[in-house]
């Protein structure tokens, strides 16, 4: 007797968006397309259902992306990050990365725009509990800083999804993100405050 099929909704219950979880997304895409061409069209019935017929639309991520724009800053030309890993433009990294590079100003939006729709997706699906739009952008600011494995581990996430009111969990869960090596830093507290004040604007 088979295995029983892989339901979808148990697939993503355990995602974060690890690279090996990407990396199985992308041979699924593309067997689905084999199979399907249209399958990923945004006409679809299932994107409409999955976006709620639009409630988030994309233009709605402004305040997320001026705020990565601020803290993660742009460099177009390969350094090595603090932990050592090869990255350019405002923070982007991966194998396509190498040191040497130099991209130019539209690149880096480019790149930016991709990694940043990145964690929209990985708010959008980890955070159950209803938000304002700036509460999301404030959130996806946060998860570009410190990763989609974070958040599902985190006190911040469980707390938001139990029906906790959002605005005391921020105000009590962001700022105790300001460490790194287990050292406070400046610029994470400061960053956090600045999450934290698009988080609690109406």
């Amino acid at each position: 007797m088979g295995k029983s099929p892989i339901r979808l909704a148990d697939l993503f219950k355990y995602y974060k968006a690890l690279p090996h979880q990407l990396a199985a997304l992308d041979e699924l895409e593309a067997e689905i397309l084999t199979a399907d061409p249209g399958a990923f069209d945004r006409s679809r019935a299932w994107f409409s259902t999955w976006s709620q017929a639009g409630k988030q639309p994309e233009s709605s991520i402004g305040p997320a992306v001026a705020l990565i724009r601020k803290w993660e800053g742009c460099r177009l030309e390969t350094y090595l990050c603090s932990a050592g890993v090869p990255t350019i433009g405002y923070g982007s990294t991966g194998p396509k990365v190498k040191m040497g590079m130099r991209i130019t100003q539209e690149e880096a939006d480019a790149l930016l725009e991709k990694d940043v729709q990145r964690f929209v997706d990985v708010v959008d699906l980890q955070i159950t509990a209803k938000l304002t739009n700036n509460q999301r952008c404030a959130l996806i600011c946060f998860v570009f800083n410190v990763g989609a494995g974070a958040l599902f581990d985190s006190t911040l996430r469980r707390r938001l999804n139990s029906g906790e009111d959002p605005n005391r969990v921020a105000k009590e869960e962001l700022p105790r993100w300001n460490k790194a090596g287990g050292k406070v830093l400046e610029g994470l507290a400061r960053r956090r405050e600045d999450e934290l004040k698009l988080f609690l604007t109406p």
